[in-house]
């Protein structure tokens, strides 16, 4: 769950990694259950964020299964399995070719050489292994359903896509979560799937706080965003009669094929 915007500050990025797991986490273990996890397996955690889903998978593959999770900051990662520091982009895929799991979630749509990253993941799987991606489709903004009586509903959808521009030109690739799934089949991986996940979330919940995590970290680099247009956005992300969907996510895993005895 690692992130491009630009603020490292400490809080921020705790309070961003929160609620991502919170709009995240529940869907998240739904698709590691649609992949065959199972105890005994070994599982790679790539972009382990603050580990609650390298946590997830050490408990589901107990004591004759392993994890690792990975990631710039590891110091962040609280979770009960190996740890390490790791550049999916520069650095070799740990113990390669033996991992039954390989799960990322909001790290290859970010990062410009996402179809090597989608290759080099795929080759690293043991035979009969699942690779699990998942991204937001950035292309579905999220949308307002219901807004504070005397709120300015069209500062909503100016801010999201003036926050999305910016992800852009830091180059994520804001329609990779479609992308994915040929990306896979490209890197030889058989019985590729995608599904779609989404919600809404009322104000002052973790799927409306999250955006304004985000305005508050873009906010030196947002053209022609002025204050009081970000206040407004502010005040509905946080208002109780607000509710919104969030970005939908894509989850996409596919299959390395089983090597002849």
């Amino acid at each position: 769950m690692t992130t491009t915007y630009g603020s490292q500050d400490t809080e921020l990025v705790g309070s961003q990694l929160a609620y991502l797991q919170a709009c995240l986490d529940d869907n998240t273990r739904h698709q590691l259950d649609s992949a065959g996890l199972q105890p005994g397996w070994r599982c790679l955690e790539i972009g382990a964020g603050t580990g609650s889903i390298a946590d997830h998978l050490h408990r589901t593959v107990g004591l004759s299964g392993y994890v690792l999770a990975t990631d710039l900051r590891p110091d962040r990662i609280r979770a009960d399995c190996d740890i390490i520091c790791h550049d999916v982009i520069g650095d070799p895929v740990p113990h390669a070719g033996t991992w039954n799991l390989i799960h990322a979630r909001l790290v290859e749509m970010q990062l410009p050489p996402r179809r090597k990253i989608v290759a080099k993941l795929a080759d690293a799987l043991a035979p009969g292994g699942t690779l699990l991606l998942e991204s937001l489709d950035c292309r579905t903004p999220p949308a307002l359903l219901q807004v504070p009586d005397g709120a300015d509903a069209t500062v909503w959808p100016r801010v999201i896509a003036a926050m999305l521009l910016q992800q852009e030109r830091a180059g994520t690739d804001l329609s990779w979560a479609h992308s994915c799934r040929q990306a896979m089949r490209e890197a030889g991986l058989f019985d590729v799937v995608a599904e779609c996940f989404n919600r809404t979330w009322s104000g002052g919940t973790p799927g409306t706080l999250l955006h304004t995590i985000n305005l508050h970290q873009l906010q030196d680099d947002l053209d022609g965003v002025p204050e009081h247009d970000r206040n407004r956005f502010r005040v509905i992300a946080t208002h109780p009669d607000t509710v919104a969907w969030f970005y939908p996510v894509i989850s996409t895993r596919g299959n390395r094929a089983w090597t002849n005895p």
